[in-house]
């Protein structure tokens, strides 16, 4: 998670995630800001799934 190392440094006051929040943390964060926002994440369909171009 974060910001890709290859790009840094970074010249930002946003700290990285990963030295303060475990990955699980990290998604929770995610998801709480999800619900807060009223918006679902996008799925994606398995393969034979509606919407599947034919």
């Amino acid at each position: 998670p974060g910001l890709p190392n290859e790009g840094a440094p970074w010249n930002s006051a946003m700290p990285a995630w990963e030295d303060f929040l475990t990955e699980d943390e990290i998604w929770a964060v995610i998801i709480f800001l999800y619900e807060q926002a009223d918006h679902e994440p996008r799925t994606f369909e398995e393969e034979g799934g509606e919407g599947e171009a034919e």
